[in-house]
Order: structure tokens, then C-alpha cells, then sequence
């Protein structure tokens, strides 16, 4: 398995790397920062760390600084996450507005 650095470097900084001690969470920021997806569901995480589904979500929760949960739903209605380094694309960017023209009075 990659390690976190040669994953993708630019995604995380040195500081951040190194105070990643558990080694679950930087199993779950590899699976994130993989080029090959965009977004990641949990049950995708699961899957490729080999992680429960509830161990993921305490993981992602632990590090809001690094994870962001995607406005836009997969087609079978889950939440998708990535690293708040990864730039939002237009899908994300227009649900995102979408939901701040609801909530607005």
C-alpha cells in the first residue's frame, strides 16, 4: 500500500501528515486523497481499508480540517467525501448555491 505521502503530497502538508498518529485515519486520508476518485462513500472507504463503517465516520468527523462531505449525493442517495484541499467542481459548486438560495428568507 502507497503511503500517505506519495499519494498525493500536495493534499496534505507536512504539519498535517505528521500529526496523523492513528493509523486507521491515515488508512481512510490515503483512500481520500487516491487520484483515481473524485468523491468516496463510506461503504467505498469500508471496503478499500477494510475499516467498519462506523470506525470511517468517527474518522471523518475527527478530522473536519481535512474532510468535507459533498452537498451532491451519489445516484444512490449517500453522502460522498474528499479532502477540503480538493477543489469544488461545478456539481458541487451549483448545489451549494442551490442550498444557500433555499435557506435564504
Amino acid at each position: 500500500m502507497s503511503t500517505l505521502a506519495s499519494v498525493q503530497p500536495t493534499l496534505f502538508t507536512q504539519k498535517e501528515m505528521g500529526e496523523i498518529a492513528n493509523p486507521s485515519a491515515k488508512l481512510v486520508l490515503q483512500a481520500l486523497a487516491d487520484e483515481k476518485w473524485d468523491f468516496r462513500t463510506i461503504d467505498g472507504l469500508a471496503k478499500e481499508t477494510g475499516l467498519p463503517a462506523d470506525q470511517i465516520r468517527k474518522i471523518i468527523g475527527a478530522y473536519p480540517e481535512l474532510v468535507r462531505r459533498s452537498p451532491v449525493r451519489d445516484r444512490l442517495g449517500r453522502s460522498l467525501f474528499t479532502l477540503k484541499s480538493r477543489r469544488m467542481q461545478l456539481p458541487e459548486k451549483l448545489a451549494f448555491l442551490r442550498l444557500l438560495l433555499s435557506k435564504t428568507p
